[in-house]
């Protein structure tokens, strides 16, 4: 027996608890009686009644009377109910619904000690009596004295009297008729879970059918007389005359006075008989007239009676509701409610039809409708309509909405109907509060609002109808401005909280053609469900393909995808229960057979929440979503090589298909389990994926033999699936859809299109040709309760009671523990390639391709020869270099770094780095590319060299600076050596954007490796050779082991740097700071050739600094210094007479003239070796000084060009490299002999000793 919720409501001392009873099965009442005792706040000895009646501990809890809705007491019942032929039943008015038995005489008033009291202020205390008897039911007055006034069907009628039957009785403002206690046999029968199942329920039109009449009378006959013709006699007479005359034949005067003498004695014969005929059409007409009132009065009379035939009254609609009479619900059209009694134009077969009184007034449930007016009529009216609703149209047509704390609430609250009705056609919202209150909804197809107010000031304006409620008598306000009144009818809370209990164990089993079936079902109560990985075992010995769908007429429905397949369709709309029916489907195919023999893959492109837990099922081989569509590509790969290798297995043991296999089964060979592909909502995934349609027309072509099933779910099949799909479906499940054309387009029937909203899962099941039948699908995301709990209504469910896990999560448990020690199922393809994957050491792969077109993943090695990198940015450029560079070091190559991004930063400091350059200098690059194409020309030519490897991060910014800086020589040399630097050790690794794969020299790399998105697939993955792969990442620290052979060395000069930070000076070298392409030490030899140096420079270049480097260089190497002075020529000449040795002059001012340059000119001519003349001066003062001392130390081609423009290499007879550093301090070209070097000189720490008293 299933689990369930039970709803009682017990009454203590005239208060009434509501309770709630979760229990996991039917079980007797009496386990739970103190529970329930306590729980209503009685003491624990209380005894709890049914009416009259203890109540009995062996009853079951889920069967009648214990039901929802019943209503338990601490004491019996006073008054037994008494069921009698006839009642006098108030069919309408401010108190209506109260009824009595008429076996004898009944009083009548709107005092308590009458039979049949009502709170009517228009009633007498005792108004009248009613007394059965032999010639029919009379009327008398309630004493002798009284002459109550009274009205049968709107007539006067003086008591006593006798009461027709059918006719209505009018009694102040209340209408009382006889009714018969009896509404047709119920058709509910119990369900076991405390509820009744309605099993069919009849179907009204909207309003009553109209008959047809006779045609109405004609207008009345009118006497109309001919005029005598006498203008043809007169005209006759005078030709007869005119004739006589012109022939004088006087005989044609007799014919001429015989034609008008006829005429007139014609015209007076028609007179006569048109009188005649006049006064017999007015005696047929007023036949006529009179049988037309009579048939007007009999219409009118018909129209009464059938009016209140059809508008049950409220204790009718009572009574169905407590006997579950196959009349409940019986209304499917757009609602319309009485109101009251009143006139209205006849509903008879006229164009103009006469008004009826005392007929029931109805008006439409739609839009907005005000209810306005003090005094208890507002509610009373509003419980009326609320009854209609709830009594008169199925759950599953309407929903009603209360809002919190409506004094309604509390009566309806079991009901079916309460809820927000999203799948409903009709609502009926009930608010109160203030025009602007948030809580008011927006008006929509099918939806009511019923705002009840005190005044009509409070209504939201416009209001589509307007009910102002005025004591006994409601006016109805049209949306036109008409204004009618009529008599109300309204009811108390009492019967309405006793209709709330009636229908609260009810539950609609019908639906269009669903031959009574449950309105919902789950999968634990169709079928013995898996409680035991012992008895999942069991059943898996006999494995099949099989699953319980769910509940169809008088059986349990079953799919057998051997049998019915090989594939299935599932179409439904949103909330159809489209998704639960694959989780059924999918589960009991579990259940059917281990995972060696039957495993899953599950296609979700609904957000990836569609398949929930199953996707951790041992049959499952993998889960695709639309969050990873290469993902599901990477699937039809997959599934393409698993089609490959299951033909190849049929081939090699020539069987037709996988049955014939499994039947002979070789040794040594696994027969492939069979796969079911499982896709919610394949039209998403047709139109995101294309590819992996026409991947699943194949499957579909080659299912069957190979043992390949497809599932296809989708909201609209049409212009989604495929002719060569749809051939091969041969089962069909539709559930709810919105179009007809949508249920003919998969069953071949409307069927489905005519399912109500209200029903999620219900369905049609088309096997091949059969005809669809309805089918109710099960569930099995349920919970199930361990124990029985008992609380209040709205408390909290203590914790861990509550209810156990989840069917489905429980079953996946199962079946995951039965699965342990069994062979796993087949995975078409590999698992995915994780998302970062680390290098351990000594590993020498640069990546793993991903191959499942063959199910395998492949190491990709270093490749051979030069290598881009291309990808966008973040996609793992630098990170890929890196590697390249770490294998390349591995096998004892130097590196060679150009790094504009710094993602070659962490090589700099390897033992393997000869040269890095962040490639801010063009020139410098291109000063490594020129060293680089010589080295490989050389090796080109026969010659040989350790491996080297230039690495450059960055293609498009390099070649695009060398190409400005030297005019494309740069560039093209670097092409060169990408297309053949490989078979002679020397390799190019590079990287660029996504364009770089378009560069003119990308052809000329061996391999290509472009990176794809890193937001889609995540850093370090793309595509090599045409496989998919994913980069290592490698560790940034070095291998092991040193770099062979000599370094290519080119390194950037520093900006500036200290006299400590030169570098080492080798022996006979007076170095002034480092140089050349490797900021190598640049200086002056010792003791050299001597003769002249010329320091050359703007203003603040460092040409002072320059000449004190120069003086401390020479000092460390012995060789003093001394600075000349113009002002004392004879001291400077008795000096440099005395002095013997290597010497160093040095001039730093205005350019001598006169002796002192005299002096100097003949120490040039006889300077020898190590003896030097340093002088300092602007670039401007050395291009004028054509001869005289300047000229002569230019002369010598030697000398510190600091900041110079590539004019000023004339000044020593040099030509200066291109160089792009922006001009600073100490920066410049030293020249020697007039070869010339880029030199950064070093800032002396302190100032050597060139005074004018040094001596040699």
């Amino acid at each position: 027996m299933p689990a369930f919720r039970w709803c009682p409501t017990i009454e203590v001392r005239g208060r009434t608890v509501d309770l709630e009873v979760d229990l996991p099965a039917a079980q007797p009442l009496g386990p739970l009686l103190p529970e329930l005792v306590a729980a209503a706040g009685l003491p624990a000895d209380a005894v709890l009644h049914l009416g009259a009646l203890a109540v009995d501990p062996a009853w079951t809890i889920g069967l009648p009377p214990l039901v929802d809705g019943v209503l338990l007491a601490d004491v019996p019942a006073a008054d037994l109910p008494v069921v009698g032929a006839m009642r006098v039943t108030c069919v309408a008015g401010p108190d209506a619904g109260r009824s009595v038995v008429l076996d004898g005489p009944v009083r009548v008033g709107r005092g308590p000690g009458n039979d049949l009291s009502l709170d009517d202020p228009h009633l007498s205390r005792r108004h009248l009596e009613i007394r059965p008897g032999p010639e029919g039911v009379l009327l008398l007055p309630a004493s002798a004295d009284d002459r109550p006034v009274l009205h049968l069907d709107g007539a006067p009628v003086d008591v006593p009297a006798r009461w027709p039957p059918g006719a209505v009785l009018r009694a102040g403002s209340s209408r009382l008729s006889v009714t018969l206690d009896h509404d047709g046999d119920p058709t509910g029968r119990p369900d076991g879970r405390a509820g009744i199942e309605i099993v069919g329920t009849a179907t009204v039109p909207a309003e009553p059918a109209v008959p047809p009449l006779p045609p109405p009378p004609g207008p009345a006959p009118e006497l109309r007389r001919r005029p005598l013709p006498l203008v043809a006699a007169v005209g006759g007479a005078v030709l007869g005359a005119v004739i006589a005359a012109v022939t004088g034949m006087w005989m044609f005067l007799l014919l001429a006075a015989l034609g008008p003498a006829l005429l007139l004695l014609g015209a007076v014969a028609d007179r006569i008989t048109g009188r005649r005929g006049y006064r017999r059409a007015r005696l047929d007409h007023r036949a006529d007239t009179l049988a037309e009132a009579a048939v007007l009065a009999g219409a009118l009379a018909d129209d009464r009676r059938r009016s209140w035939r059809y508008h049950d009254d409220p204790a009718t609609l009572l009574r169905r509701a407590e006997t579950g009479s196959f009349r409940l619900w019986e209304q499917r059209a757009g609602p319309r409610v009485v109101i009251g009694t009143g006139r209205r134009p006849a509903l008879i077969d006229r164009h103009t039809p006469p008004e009826v009184d005392e007929v029931p007034i109805t008006v439409a449930m739609a839009g907005t409708l005000g209810i306005v007016g003090a005094g208890a009529g507002v509610e009373s009216l509003l419980r009326w309509l609320l009854l209609q609703l709830v009594t008169r149209y199925s759950p599953a047509d309407l929903a009603v909405e209360l809002g919190p704390g409506d004094p309604c609430l509390r009566s309806l609250a079991p009901v079916p109907h309460l809820g927000t009705g999203d799948g409903t056609p009709y609502r009926v919202v009930v608010r109160r509060g203030r025009p602007d209150d948030p809580a008011r909804r927006p008006p929509g197809p099918g939806l009511t609002t019923v705002l009840p107010a005190a005044d009509r000031l409070l209504l939201p304006e416009p209001c589509d109808l307007v009910l102002e409620v005025a004591g006994t008598r409601v006016r109805v306000h049209g949306p036109d401005g008409t204004a009618a009144w009529c008599d109300l009818t309204g009811i108390g809370s009492g019967l309405l909280t006793r209709a709330g209990r009636a229908l609260a164990p009810l539950r609609l089993r019908t639906g269009t053609g669903s031959g009574g079936l449950p309105a919902a079902v789950h999968r634990r109560d169709l079928a013995p469900w898996p409680t035991d990985p012992a008895t999942v075992r069991t059943g898996w010995r006999t494995p099949g393909r099989t699953a319980v769908l769910g509940a169809a007429p008088g059986a349990t429905a079953v799919l057998d995808l051997a049998a019915d397949g090989p594939h299935l369709l599932v179409a439904g709309t949103t909330g159809a229960g489209k998704s639960e029916l694959l989780l059924t489907l999918v589960a009991g195919l579990a259940v059917s057979a281990p995972p060696a023999e039957t495993s899953f893959l599950l296609v979700d492109y609904k957000g990836g929440a569609a398949f929930g837990p199953l996707a951790a099922l041992p049959h499952t081989v993998g889960v695709i979503t639309d969050l990873d569509e290469h993902a599901a590509a990477r699937a039809l790969t997959g599934l393409r090589a698993e089609l490959r290798r299951r033909e190849r297995i049929l081939a090699e043991h020539s069987v037709p298909d996988l049955a014939a296999l499994g039947r002979i089964r070789p040794p040594g060979v696994g027969v492939p389990a069979a796969l079911v592909v499982v896709v919610d909502e394949f039209a998403t995934l047709a139109a995101e994926l294309p590819d992996f349609l026409d991947g699943l027309v194949d499957l579909a072509r080659r299912g069957r033999a190979l043992g390949i099933h497809l599932v296809l779910a989708t909201q609209r099949p049409a212009g989604v699936v495929s002719a060569a799909i749809r051939a091969n479906i041969t089962t069909r499940i539709c559930l709810r859809v919105g179009e007809t054309a949508d249920s003919l387009d998969v069953l071949g029937s409307a069927d489905a299109a005519a399912i109500p909203l209200g029903l999620p899962g219900r369905a049609y099941l088309r096997r091949g040709p059969e005809r669809p039948r309805p089918v109710q699908t099960a569930r099995i995301t349920g919970h199930r309760p361990v124990r029985a709990t008992v609380r209040r209504s709205g408390m909290p469910v203590p914790a861990g009671e509550s209810s156990g896990p989840r069917d489905v999560d429980d079953l996946v448990r199962t079946l995951s523990a039965a699965a342990q020690g069994l062979p796993a199922p087949h995975r078409p393809w590999l698992p995915p390639l994780p998302a970062v994957l680390t290098a351990a050491p000594g590993d020498h792969r640069l990546a793993v391709a991903d191959l499942p077109e063959s199910a395998e993943q492949r190491d990709v090695p270093l490749p051979s020869g030069s290598v881009l990198v291309t990808g966008p940015n973040r996609s793992g450029r630098s990170s890929t270099l890196r590697r390249l560079a770490h294998l390349h070091a591995a096998k004892g190559a130097q590196l060679l770094l150009v790094d504009p991004t710094g993602g070659l930063r962490p090589l700099v400091d390897w033992p393997h780095t000869a040269t890095h350059l962040d490639g801010r200098d063009p020139v410098l690059v291109g000063v490594l590319i020129r060293r680089l194409h010589r080295e490989w020309t050389g090796r080109a030519a026969g010659g040989d060299g350790s491996p080297l490897v230039l690495v450059l991060d960055g293609w498009e910014t390099i070649t695009a600076a060398l190409d400005l800086a030297d005019f494309g020589t740069g560039s093209g040399q670097l092409a060169e050596m990408v297309a053949g630097g490989g078979p002679v050790g020397l390799h190019v690794v590079a990287s660029g954007g996504e364009r770089a794969v378009h560069h003119r020299s990308a052809r000329s790399f061996d391999t290509v490796l472009e990176l794809a998105d890193p937001a889609v697939d995540g850093p370090g993955r793309g595509r090599i050779g045409g496989m998919s792969t994913a980069v290592l990442l490698g560790p940034d620290t070095p291998p092991p082991g040193r770099p062979v052979g000599g370094a290519v060395v080119v390194r950037p000069l520093p900006t500036s740097l200290g006299w400590a930070e030169r570098p080492a000076a080798p022996p006979g070298l007076a170095v002034i700071g480092p140089g050349g392409e490797d900021a190598g030490p640049v200086g002056l030899p010792v003791p050299g050739p001597g003769g002249g140096i010329l320091v050359a420079g703007p203003r603040r270049s460092g040409v002072s600094t320059a000449l004190a480097a120069l003086a401390l260089a020479l000092a460390s190497q012995g060789v003093p210094s001394r600075r000349v002075r113009g002002t004392d020529p004879a001291a400077e000449h008795r000096f440099l007479t005395d002095h013997t040795g290597p010497l160093l002059l040095v001039h730093d001012g205005p350019v001598p003239d006169g002796p002192l340059a005299e002096l100097l000119l003949r120490y040039l001519e006889i300077c020898g070796p190590g003896q030097y003349l340093a002088i300092g001066c602007r670039p401007e003062q050395a291009q004028r000084a054509l001869r005289g001392l300047l000229a002569e130390v230019r002369a010598h081609r030697t000398g510190l060009l600091l900041q110079p423009t590539p004019a000023d290499g004339s000044l020593l007879d040099t030509t200066l490299p291109r160089r792009s550093a922006e001009p600073r301090p100490g920066q410049g070209f030293w020249v020697l002999d007039g070869s010339a070097v880029p030199v950064q000189v070093a800032v002396p720490d302190g100032r050597p000793d060139i005074s004018p008293a040094a001596r040699g």
